[in-house]
């Protein structure tokens, strides 16, 4: 990122210096404080590890392709170790990347009109990024307008297990108000804990990999839906659900 606009000012009596620029896609901006450039200082000669020291760590982890998320960690342990697990003064890294946004688009629920299926289904497909289906009625309107089967992966009578499906062309495909009542109900927890060979699991890390999410979802009433024993075993229903 080479910097458009630079500027010295003065801000409580601290000199600053301001810089504007554009990241262009694949690159990052690296922020620390000198507790991370200054590590070491006491211990090794000169003012500690330094700019230039730094830099060296970062460029050979770059060239063996480690993940940014993984360098601000590496780093941050380098820092502590130089400075013998003592920290006098503020360590703190951050790396913001310029990436492709990762986009998922998820339908779940028919259209209201089924004379709309065929625009329905064809926005959904022609839309970019990864693809998610969730509702048995809706894997069957999706398969019928593509011309192609739905075939059952994962079948089980356990309700935190519901059914995962499998279309051509569709990235995921899940049951419908019970798998997002249970995504709903784990997204805030820590994904390692998630289960395996799970629909909701699977549609949870998705969900929270993505950037952007954008619903397609279908105004068809649900017949199965306005019955007592549904309304007990789940929470929302599909169009409460994703407005919450």
């Amino acid at each position: 990122m080479e910097p458009v606009f630079q500027r010295n000012f003065t801000l409580a009596r601290e000199p600053v210096s301001e810089s504007t620029g554009v990241l262009r896609d694949g690159e990052a901006l690296v922020l620390m404080t000198d507790g991370i450039t200054q590590a070491g200082l006491g211990r090794m000669p000169g003012f500690g590890w330094g700019t230039e020291g730094v830099n060296s760590f970062f460029n050979y982890n770059l060239y063996r392709e480690m993940p940014l998320a993984d360098i601000a960690h590496e780093t941050l342990a380098k820092a502590s170790e130089l400075s013998g697990g003592d920290h006098p003064d503020d360590a703190s890294i951050a790396i913001l990347s310029c990436r492709e946004a990762n986009v998922l688009n998820l339908m779940t629920g028919p259209a209201a009109n089924r004379r709309n299926d065929k625009n329905f289904v064809a926005g959904f497909m022609e839309a970019e990024g990864y693809k998610a289906v969730c509702g048995s009625t809706t894997a069957d309107v999706v398969a019928r307008i593509l011309k192609v089967p739905v075939e059952v992966i994962e079948l089980s009578e356990s309700f935190s297990q519901p059914p995962i499906y499998r279309i051509e062309g569709v990235d995921l495909v899940t049951e419908g108000a019970v798998t997002l009542n249970q995504v709903y109900n784990i997204l805030d927890e820590d994904p390692e804990k998630y289960n395996s060979n799970s629909g909701v699991s699977d549609l949870g890390r998705v969900m929270l990999k993505a950037d952007i999410i954008k619903f397609f979802i279908g105004n068809a009433r649900n017949p199965g839906h306005v019955d007592i024993s549904f309304k007990q075993m789940v929470s929302l229903p599909r169009q409460k659900l994703l407005t919450s």
